[in-house]
Parts: structure tokens; sequence; C-alpha cells
């Protein structure tokens, strides 16, 4: 199957590498190259990886890999029409243009409410954190369901979410 390269998804790769200050040895990617319509994933590596696999090759054999859905034809007709609405209507630079006024006014809309912790984001994702208490940024109590509220009620006003207690444990 042949590959494709996409401009938005390198672009991508260098935005990360920018914002984060990393260069990926390994991405995966599913839902977003199909837009969720087929089930489908890619494993891109970068040329340090590809080099190790490359001489591994020499001693084992070639990488073989695949699973039920490698490089299925549909899969592969949904990720190339996902791509050309991608790069036909410039999505990536759209997000770019309207994703600073997101997050300043993701800023300007919820930061001073006393149940906001911290707002946060990149282009066009945001992410608010419900806290008891801002200046300790004490978490709710799970068996409160704050998160599964709020959620339900931002879903009941047309708005896309995802609510999570918390991505990451403090120890």
């Amino acid at each position: 199957m042949p590959t494709r390269s996409s401009p938005a998804s390198a672009a991508s790769v260098r935005l990360s590498a920018r914002i984060y200050g990393i260069e990926p040895d390994l991405i995966t990617v599913a839902k977003g190259l199909t837009s969720a319509y087929f089930p489908f994933s890619a494993a891109i590596v970068g040329e340090k990886v590809y080099k190790v696999m490359e001489e591994g090759a020499d001693r084992v054999g070639a990488f073989s890999h695949g699973y039920t859905y490698s490089g299925h034809p549909i899969g592969a007709a949904a990720a190339n029409a996902v791509l050309d609405i991608v790069e036909k209507d410039d999505l990536a630079g759209k997000a770019r243009e309207v994703g600073g006024y997101f997050q300043e006014r993701m800023k300007a809309t919820f930061a001073q409410l006393p149940i906001v912790g911290e707002v946060r984001g990149v282009g066009m994702l945001g992410a608010l954190e419900f806290v008891v208490n801002r200046e300790s940024k004490t978490r709710f109590d799970p068996v409160l369901k704050v998160g599964a509220r709020i959620s339900k009620a931002a879903r009941d006003r047309g708005l896309i979410r995802m609510a999570k207690y918390s991505a990451l444990r403090r120890l």
C-alpha cells in the first residue's frame, strides 16, 4: 500500500516539536485518519527508530507486522478522503487563525470563576480544571461527580466536551 505524506501532518509534527520542545521518535495515529468512520491506524517512525529497524532487518529479517485492519482498502480510502478535506479546506491554517482567539476567549470567560483552577490549551483544544479551592488547587471529591455534571450542562448547551477526573495524579 503506498504511503501518503500530508503537509498538514508534517506541519503538525513540526508544530508539536516547536511548542513542546521535542522531536518525536514514534507517533501513533488512529481516529483522526478516517474521522472515526472506519477503523484505521498508523505508526509514524522517526529516522532514529527507522535506522534501528533497518539495521535489525539484516540480523533477524524484515520488521513483520500487521493486524486485522492493516492496509484495508476502505480504511485507506477513508483516510485519503479525510486528508483531501484537511488539505483542500486548509483546516490546519484555519485552526491556527482561530486557535489564538479561542484560547484568549477561554481565559477571558473562565479564568476568573472560583471553581476554575486553570485554563490551558493549544490551538483549538482547550481544558478547564475545576477545583474546590483556586489557591490550593484542591480537587472536588469524585463522589460529587462535578466533571460529569458540568459535562452534561455543557452538552445540553451544544458544547463538545469530554470530562476527565484527572489526567495526572499528584503523588
